[in-house]
């Protein structure tokens, strides 16, 4: 009797335990099936929050707040081209805190349009004035370059504002997302964007012109990834772009021992206008800051806006050239600019020159070259015309 007692408890045990066994299997299978859906389901999100960043503001990328649905009057992004690859947000790089080491100046170049698209048939111009740009670059890629060479290739497209006329346009946000990809889809080289008058100032809510603005071009630049030619140049890109922490589209960056600064001026500003003072002293801190930082690191320097100089916008000029006379006088300095719709440059002071830009659904792009070498400011900037008009 005590045998059979101890058989059927052993087999109670063994029963047991195969149970226990077998209800462990079920729980850790239905968790891994858990595991597995929500991995899919969180790539699946993931994916389409990716696709949407195009038009993902830096605040709503770090908080991951990014709504399900397109935003209103925003179309589609455009499919980039494999010629340009389209890099991630990255975080802006701030205002250094010294200079970079420098090294030894090479003529570099770029290339300026402004003041367009003002209508329709002007987008149609645009792309092809882009198209011509990146025929003029591949030819300077088939000099191939090299490390030790004295220049580079062209480097950048600038725009310096107004993409629009506000009147036509009535600072829609269509319009600022039209352009956007025109220039994604067409432009071979980085494009840095200026806002002009029409893109803010003058639309019926200046905030939220300036706001659009901002959600489609700020970063700009950063949507291109570096252009790799033959052999690795620590001159072929990366001017690391800094923007002024309470102005985001005012940036600046030292290329070749060049310094480039742009600033946010536009037509209208004046000193009876509570927001055009406070704007101009920005502007100028800017400028005077980055001065201030590089100094001797500098061999010649390209001021960029939108608005041409007038009597208006002296809360910015007057200190301007103040100081450059006081510290910068035998420093080359370029005004770049459109506004004024028709091509011109004009000798300020010995060392200081002005150059508008054609509207663009005028004239073309132009060609600004600055030679590495050591001559005055009105031949220090090379400036050419003669680029085919799309």
């Amino acid at each position: 009797q005590w045998r059979l007692r101890s058989v059927v408890l052993t087999t109670l045990i063994v029963l047991l335990v195969t149970l226990i066994h077998k209800n462990y299997q079920a729980h850790e299978l239905e968790t891994n099936n858990l595991d597995s859906n929500t991995k899919r389901t969180f790539m699946k999100n993931g994916n389409n929050r990716n696709n949407r960043s195009v038009f993902a503001t830096p605040e709503t990328l770090e908080a991951g707040n990014i709504s399900s649905q397109s935003p209103t009057l925003i179309p589609p992004a455009p499919s980039p081209s494999p010629s340009l690859p389209v890099i991630s947000f990255r975080e802006t790089i701030p205002f250094p805190t010294e200079p970079p080491k420098k090294r030894p100046a090479k003529t570099i170049s770029f290339y300026a349009l402004g003041d367009i698209p003002y209508k329709e048939k002007e987008c149609e111009k645009l792309q092809d004035q882009l198209i011509a740009i990146n025929n003029t670059w591949q030819n300077e890629l088939d000099k191939n370059y090299t490390h030790d060479d004295d220049a580079a290739p062209p480097a950048f497209i600038v725009h310096l504002g107004d993409i629009m006329k506000h009147k036509v346009a009535n600072c829609t946000e269509t319009y600022y997302a039209r352009v956007q990809e025109i220039l994604l889809t067409h432009a071979p080289l980085p494009v840095l964007m200026l806002p002009g008058d029409n893109d803010w100032f003058d639309c019926n809510d200046r905030d939220v012109g300036l706001d659009v603005w901002r959600t489609y071009f700020d970063g700009f630049e950063d949507r291109w990834e570096p252009k790799r030619r033959r052999r690795e140049d620590e001159h072929d890109r990366r001017w690391r772009v800094s923007r002024q922490e309470e102005r985001r589209e005012n940036f600046a960056f030292l290329y070749s021992n060049v310094l480039f600064v742009g600033i946010n001026l536009v037509n209208g500003m004046n000193a009876y206008d509570e927001l055009s003072v406070f704007v101009m002293k920005q502007n100028w801190e800017w400028t005077k800051a980055n001065l201030g930082l590089y100094g001797s690191e500098v061999e010649a320097m390209v001021i960029l806006s939108h608005s041409m100089r007038r009597s208006s916008l002296d809360d910015y000029f007057k200190p301007l050239f103040e100081l450059i006379e006081q510290s910068y006088s035998d420093l080359p300095i370029m005004y770049l600019h459109g506004d004024g719709h028709t091509f011109g440059i004009q000798n300020v002071t010995d060392n200081f020159i002005d150059v508008e830009v054609d509207r663009g659904g005028k004239g073309p792009p132009i060609k600004v070259t600055i030679p590495n070498d050591n001559v005055g400011a009105f031949s220090k900037f090379q400036i050419d015309r003669r680029m085919k008009n799309g």
